[in-house]
């Protein structure tokens, strides 16, 4: 049974979070006032901010492996969906902070296990519209397939004859004479 993914990172019931947190908030700008308290005004609601914590054991997972995905995510500056194991979508995320503390060792110095905290922190479409309109252009059209594409070729422009009498008119400039 899958407990939740992050990006194209599944984690079962063995690897899920220990912790998993959501912070919700909304923006208020202040507005100081004469002799007064000042004024709040809502602008919105804030980006959602998600953590987790993981342990990871090398039992069930290896702990290195698990931290250089994390790693490469957030490496990768992108955005990533994150969805519950029962398909609820949480959003589109980015990976801001991450810490690693190793809980296990060995004698030489691999890591056993290690608790990892995650923080994310939801991100928008900064152009939804556009987004979206680029995302129906790519899946509209014929595809072609490969090795059937024909060579381009140039084809001559020829200007266009009229006949008067001997005289031909070229382009309605050039007059020759046959």
């Amino acid at each position: 049974m899958l407990y939740m993914l992050l990006g194209g990172i599944g984690y079962a019931r063995l690897t899920s979070p220990s912790v998993h947190e959501i912070e919700k908030k909304a923006d208020y700008a202040e507005h100081q006032v004469t002799e007064g308290k000042p004024l709040l005004q809502h602008m919105g609601p804030a980006l959602d901010e998600l953590s987790f914590s993981f342990l990871f054991h090398e039992d069930f997972i290896d702990p290195q492996y698990a931290w250089e995905q994390l790693v490469d995510m957030l490496d990768s500056r992108s955005a990533f969906p994150v969805s519950m194991g029962n398909g609820e979508l949480l959003g589109m995320f980015v990976l801001v902070t991450l810490s690693k503390a190793s809980t296990v060792m060995s004698e030489n110095g691999t890591m056993k296990a290690c608790e990892c905290q995650v923080s994310l922190k939801e991100w928008v479409d900064p152009a939804p519209l556009e987004t979206r309109k680029a995302e129906k252009k790519g899946e509209a059209g014929a595809v072609s397939k490969p090795g059937t594409k024909k060579p381009k070729s140039k084809k001559a422009t020829v200007p266009k004859v009229s006949k008067k009498g001997d005289y031909k008119s070229v382009d309605k400039k050039t007059i020759v004479r046959q």
